[in-house]
């Protein structure tokens, strides 16, 4: 197993969104030592999100979203900031292949607006809930992981500050 710093990973402060040029192999093991340390790991496949339709079917399935999510942005962003059913002390999304999410759709709006969409439920994680209520909490790290092949990085990240998001990278050494 490579030596990689997740603690990054497990923060609630920021940066929150993250970029990982690397194979499946070294995603496969950060998700291990992720999981080891008690945080809630959900892989997902660009290759499955090149359209936006099929995003929200990945994210909906990925994250056992409840049946009444409205496959659309706010619906995203709302079940995405409370993950009730899904019970964590942290979170990290992991998307795999990431320079194929959105590839198909024409122009890089939907990305932009995907990217702004996790900053903002990442932020919203990142401070408690205090309000006297059953469902206070803690603050929880929430961080997504971007994973792209070494081949695919460079137009990847050009694509990515297009939609104006420079992920913090992830050294796998």
């Amino acid at each position: 197993m490579p030596d990689i710093d997740v603690s990054v990973l497990t923060s609630i402060y920021g940066p929150r969104l993250h970029w990982l040029a690397s194979g499946l192999r070294v995603a496969a093991d950060i998700e291990d030592l992720l999981s080891s340390e008690g945080v809630t790991v959900r892989r997902l496949t660009g290759t499955r999100m090149q359209t936006l339709d099929d995003l929200f079917d990945e994210f909906a399935v990925k994250l056992d979203f409840p049946d009444y999510f409205g496959k659309n942005w706010p619906a995203l962003s709302e079940c995405l900031t409370d993950l009730e059913w899904l019970p964590g002390t942290a979170y990290t999304i992991l998307m795999l292949d990431s320079d194929r999410v959105l590839a198909d759709e024409r122009d890089e709006v939907d990305l932009e607006v995907l990217l702004r969409t996790l900053e903002r439920v990442a932020e919203t994680w990142s401070h408690p809930v205090e309000r006297g209520e059953p469902w206070d909490r803690a603050a929880v790290p929430f961080h997504v992981l971007f994973q792209v092949t070494p081949e695919a990085n460079e137009v990847a990240l050009q694509r990515f500050a297009r939609a104006g998001s420079r992920p913090s990278p992830i050294a796998a050494g």
